[in-house]
């Protein structure tokens, strides 16, 4: 009965350890949530000599929270040894990973995982960091799916930088401007160009406003010195989303268009299909007597083929537009990729595409159907100073094959300009 009472004792003790860690544990986790990660870096000391593996997780998080990532790495990669499944710890690694400015390396590790709200979060982060911006609103879609946000992915949401401003400007040769082809304004004339433009875009991961500007003057051909502006705003509804857009342009104080959109779409994993209706008012052709108003109707499949390094899409659009009691319809398919790499410094892209245009009515002037074959490839260096400040260099050529010889043209680009990200 002795030996009885004896280990009946130590099993009470070892109950009375492990709740007294699990308490020392849940307060932890209490205080990770709140975001006071000192408090509880000091808690998870407490547990280091019990025998519990756990303190070097909950430490590491806490080190992740306070932005120590040399210090948390160690104890992390010291877990997952032991525990090379263990979910939280994996996603506190690719926490780290982000916070180190690695989402490819992030992204591999994510891709891995289970589907929960806090990995879909953070594949969305990494997208969005690599700048393919409708999967990451994909995966802030799917973190949002669930009937409640998780502490942990509200966290993480309120670290998206809510606003960002983007500015640069340019010196660059054009061999051939053209800023409206499809209105036929092409110049088939050489000039230097000078550039400003800036973006500006408020994004909590939900709700997604960006507006555009960007101006462009030409020493040779001042009549095609123009000005874009586009305002665009998306809010997300689990898979489903809900787009908006005004796009303006002027040229040499002859030519404008002012188009405005609505729509609606949804994202079945890698295929994303849209609709939208909009309005248009525009000159033609240069002549402010010749106005042309109308609306437009257009749909639109995209699927990717590939994410990361190189991304890889196709686009099929099809579109019904009437101005002024003449009706159209025209259609393209768009096979697009874009690619880069980073060494040390430097980030080398190419971006790039072939589209086939179609128009179903005769051309009002030229008396025939309009078929194009446009090329672009866009190969740039760049080179980051830091701060979100950078350098670059990039050269773009654009081919239009038209069988309507005003819409005919090549043309090449090169550009030298500074920049940062604000």
């Amino acid at each position: 009965m002795g030996k009885t009472l004896i280990l009946s004792s130590l099993f009470l003790l070892l109950s009375t350890a492990i709740l007294a860690q699990d308490d020392v544990y849940k307060e932890i986790q209490e205080r990770l949530d709140a975001g006071e990660y000192e408090e509880a870096l000091e808690l998870s000391e407490q547990l280091r000599n019990e025998g519990d593996d756990r303190w070097k997780l909950y430490r590491a998080r806490a080190l992740v929270g306070l932005g120590k990532l040399q210090e948390a790495e160690p104890l992390l990669n010291e877990y997952l040894k032991e525990n090379p499944s263990d979910r939280l710890a994996l996603i506190t690694l690719s926490n780290l990973y982000l916070d180190r400015g690695e989402f490819r390396r992030a992204l591999e590790l994510l891709k891995g995982l289970e589907e929960s709200p806090e990995r879909d979060f953070l594949l969305g982060m990494s997208y969005y960091n690599l700048g393919l911006k409708e999967l990451a609103d994909f995966y802030f879609n799917a973190s949002l799916s669930g009937e409640k946000e998780s502490v942990y992915v509200k966290n993480l949401r309120g670290s998206l930088p809510k606003v960002q401003a983007l500015l640069s400007l340019a010196l660059g040769y054009d061999t051939n401007p053209a800023v409206a082809p499809q209105e036929g304004f092409i110049s088939k004339k050489e000039s230097t160009a000078y550039r400003a433009s800036g973006v500006l875009r408020l994004d909590d991961g939900v709700n997604k406003l960006w507006l555009d500007l960007s101006y462009t003057a030409y020493s040779e051909v001042s009549d095609f010195n123009t000005l874009i502006g586009t305002l665009r705003f998306k809010r997300l509804f689990g898979r489903f989303f809900l787009p908006m857009r005004i796009d303006y342009t002027t040229l040499g104080g002859d030519f404008y268009r002012a188009v405005g959109s609505v729509g609606g779409g949804y994202q079945f994993g890698q295929l994303l299909l849209s609709a939208n209706a909009g309005l248009q008012d525009y000159t033609s052709f240069g002549t402010k007597e010749d106005k042309r108003d109308g609306f437009n109707l257009y749909a639109e499949g995209k699927y990717h083929f590939a994410y990361g390094t190189p991304a890889l899409e196709l686009v099929l659009r099809m579109g019904y537009e009437s101005t002024e009691g003449k009706n159209w319809r025209n259609a393209y398919l768009y096979p697009y990729m874009d690619a880069n790499y980073d060494w040390k410094s430097f980030n080398f892209g190419f971006s790039g595409g072939l589209a086939y245009y179609s128009f179903t009515e005769k051309h009002s002037i030229y008396g025939k159907k309009r078929r194009d074959i446009f090329i672009s490839a866009n190969p740039y260096v760049r080179y980051l100073f830091g701060r979100g400040i950078y350098g670059e260099l990039s050269y773009i050529f654009t081919r239009n094959s038209s069988n309507i010889e005003p819409f005919d043209y090549s043309r090449h680009e090169v550009y030298a300009s500074v920049g940062g990200v604000f």
